[in-house]
């Protein structure tokens, strides 16, 4: 799928943008023609990698929410795609 060849706009490049499918189904199918993906706007309570796909959005605009940051350098490659090193 080239990235390049959506149409803006099109039901399939807001699907793109802003489907949830990936982290409300579990979905650990690695995104296909990229290293990795970042997530936010969707709440997790800690980052989680499902394959390739980061999802990192900890509620800091929420009262009691907390901000999470991470060094893209300190990601670690597994045979499934990245993964968090261990605190």
């Amino acid at each position: 799928r080239d990235v390049e060849a959506l149409q803006p706009g099109s039901e399939r490049a807001l699907r793109m943008i802003w489907g949830r499918a990936r982290i409300r189904l579990r979905d650990a199918t690695p995104v296909a023609g990229v290293d990795i993906t970042i997530h936010g706007h969707t709440l997790v309570d800690a980052p989680v990698f499902r394959a390739n796909a980061l999802f990192l959005e900890t509620g800091a605009f929420l009262s009691g929410g907390r901000l999470t940051v991470r060094c893209l350098d300190d990601l670690e490659r597994d045979g499934a795609g990245f993964r968090l090193p261990v605190a």
